[in-house]
């Protein structure tokens, strides 16, 4: 037993010692390598890691003939825990909460080369647990249900923090499409549950006031705005006084408006600054040029 410590000690040292030396020195990344990620593939990780492999051949000569392409990559070992942390994040980011990672460093000393593999035991992937939403209770039940539907969180899925974002930005959009204005995500907490192999989510919102529309502000500008009556604006706008709120209505509205071929440039907008209660003013801002000099061009609300 004593021996096999002893042994043991001398690999550590013999693997911290070569270690040293190719810090010391310049040794090329011939081949970066994964074992054991059967759920996420190479590529996939190649691109969440500081390590870089040592390009193909012809490439290095390119680089060296005209700057081109990427030149020789050489190892770096203070790489090697910035890379750990990396594939844990992303391991964690798709469900993989009792994921492990290792590595091995093997240096050819005459070539001056290294290979570095990562060692991945994914093991059992989480799915979604219980979904709590906060800031919501003054919903009526068909947005509720219409967010309940946008986040898409089922139990027989497979947790994902990035497509859980996406339904999240779905959600807010359905919030801001139904006349909340200053409607905001705040932030989400997973509690994962390694045991269970679950991921418990409490989503917090704010939603602020519903608003409608009150009146409809035109402000015209150009060579052809005394030529377009503000009624006609008001009317091809698609609002109506007592309308929710809608940005994707503004916007979509605000394309087709464009399209008629009055315009320079047109904007739909709610003017925030001007709002009393729950009610808000839409502006409509239109550059009119005369109809043989119209650009095209488009202001679309951000």
């Amino acid at each position: 037993m004593l021996n096999k410590k002893i042994i043991l000690v001398l690999l550590i040292f013999l693997n911290g010692f070569l270690i040293a030396q190719v810090t010391e020195e310049k040794y090329e990344l011939k081949n970066l390598d994964f074992e054991g990620n059967d759920a996420i593939s190479t590529t996939v990780l190649e691109y969440k890691i500081f390590s870089r492999e040592s390009p193909f051949w012809f490439w290095k000569i390119l680089h060296s003939l005209t700057g081109l392409a990427r030149g020789t990559t050489y190892f770096d070992s203070t790489n090697i825990p910035l890379d750990l942390a990396g594939l844990k994040e992303y391991y964690n980011a798709n469900g993989f909460f009792n994921a492990s990672f290792s590595y091995k460093v093997e240096v050819d000393t005459s070539s001056k080369t290294v290979d570095l593999t990562y060692f991945i035991n994914e093991n059992n992937s989480a799915d979604y647990g219980k979904l709590s939403l906060y800031g919501l209770r003054s919903l009526p039940d068909f947005i509720l249900n219409n967010i309940y539907e946008d986040l898409d969180v089922d139990t027989a899925k497979q947790f994902n923090q990035i497509i859980l974002q996406q339904n999240i930005d779905r959600a807010l959009n359905t919030l801001l499409n139904e006349g909340y204005m200053f409607a905001k995500y705040d932030s989400t907490i997973v509690f994962r549950d390694t045991v269970k192999q679950r991921a418990d989510l409490n989503i917090y919102f704010t939603t602020g006031k519903r608003y409608t529309i009150d009146s409809l502000v035109v402000n015209k500008t150009g060579e052809g705005a005394d030529l377009v009556d503000d009624q006609l604006l008001k009317d091809i706008s698609g609002f109506q006084v007592g309308d929710f709120y809608d940005l994707y209505k503004m916007r979509s509205n605000q394309v087709r408006m464009f399209r008629t071929g009055l315009f320079n440039t047109i904007t739909l907008s709610g003017a925030e600054n001007d709002t009393v209660e729950n009610q808000v003013p839409l502006r409509i801002d239109g550059n009119i040029g005369l109809l043989n000099e119209l650009a095209p061009e488009v202001i679309l609300n951000n």
